[in-house]
């Protein structure tokens, strides 16, 4: 789950896809949500401005995602405008998103974080330190 660009794989430098060997290995990122088009366009529309390790993660995951979803959420984000944040209700979105994106953090505490095995490092199916990212994230929620 942890992919090939970080974790105990990241050596081998990705996998070699039959048919496609002229490539050399592909880095393939382990599953993230950080790969849902959907949560980076609300990000972009709603201007969540994310600094650091975290927005470096979250752009590295857009190179997973379909072309034309990422296309989307660069022409969301060049096209949103500032005055979004003037809206009536504005307020109200961006504490849903922390919302959920809390809620999303007792689901990986739950499900990655309490299964874990002991002595294993703290990593994320992305391969991320999940919980300081999945914090960060949702606290740039403002």
């Amino acid at each position: 789950m942890a992919g090939y660009t970080e974790g105990p794989f990241k050596d081998q430098g990705g996998l070699i896809l039959e048919g496609l060997e002229h490539l050399g290995p592909q880095p393939i990122s382990g599953a993230s949500a950080a790969q849902s088009s959907t949560i980076q366009t609300f990000d972009a529309f709603l201007k969540i401005v994310h600094i650091g390790n975290s927005n470096n993660f979250l752009l590295k995951q857009r190179n997973f995602m379909p072309v034309p979803h990422r296309k989307f959420i660069e022409w969301v984000e060049k096209n949103s405008s500032e005055d979004v944040k003037d809206i009536p209700g504005y307020d109200e979105v961006v504490a849903a998103l922390r919302g959920f994106r809390s809620l999303h953090i007792r689901l990986v505490t739950s499900y990655i974080f309490t299964v874990k095995k002991e002595g294993t490092a703290n990593l994320g199916t992305g391969g991320t330190s999940f919980m300081h990212f999945l914090k960060d994230v949702r606290d740039d929620c403002r």
